[in-house]
């Protein structure tokens, strides 16, 4: 068989398994992060998104 290039297909299968697996633990993690802390912790984590996502968006424009 002459040169018969590889699909790529399974490599972007693997980078987007790879990216959700990476949220899906983010949230796990953040989530048991929140149980163990005081309840005041975990309503000013809740207040403070909007101003994080504000951030990101200066910082990512």
């Amino acid at each position: 068989m002459a040169n018969v290039p590889k699909p790529q297909g399974r490599k972007w299968q693997f980078t987007l398994y790879f990216f959700c697996f990476r949220i899906c633990l983010f949230q796990v993690l953040s989530y048991q992060g929140i149980y163990y802390s005081s309840p005041t912790m975990a309503s000013a984590i809740s207040n403070l998104s909007p101003g994080n996502t504000f951030l990101f968006a200066v910082a990512f424009r």
